[in-house]
């Protein structure tokens, strides 16, 4: 399932990936959240109106019993796997033998320092994403 707002879904067409798949849309996957977490919640989405170096939204992955999410970021971090210039992934799995760079256990992930550094640091346009959301209308995005 590809977490992508209205805007962005024309954009996952050319990230089909090379093997059977199921597509799924997101508004169960937030009903089935909100329905065990409570209707609070909102499901972050990249803020990247247009893909530029990367693609523009998050993925989630279910393969049996195990999950993938994933995410698409500017920055070479230690924590990510760099695949081009300004492309890195970072990957959150319960898969025990999780083996490939930037693939992690969430728990460990939480913890890493060089993670928590990078989302405690500052962003380049405070307040813009929580706009965008709010623009957007929240979960009405997609």
């Amino acid at each position: 399932m590809y977490i992508a707002t209205k805007g962005q879904q024309k954009y996952t067409k050319q990230m089909a990936p090379p093997y059977s798949h199921l597509l799924s849309n997101i508004n169960p996957f937030i009903a089935e959240l909100q329905s065990k977490l409570g209707q609070d919640i909102q499901m972050p989405f990249d803020p990247q109106r247009v893909p530029v170096n990367k693609p523009n939204f998050y993925i989630y992955m279910i393969e049996g019993d195990t999950y993938y999410v994933a995410v698409h970021v500017h920055n070479d971090y230690s924590f990510s796997n760099k695949l081009a210039n300004y492309y890195n992934k970072v990957e959150v799995t319960n898969n025990a033998s999780r083996n490939r760079t930037g693939t992690w256990f969430r728990d460990d992930l939480i913890n890493n320092p060089e993670f928590i550094k990078a989302r405690n640091a500052a962003p380049n346009k405070p307040g813009y994403t929580e706009h965008l959301m709010q623009k957007l209308g929240g979960n009405n995005a997609f």
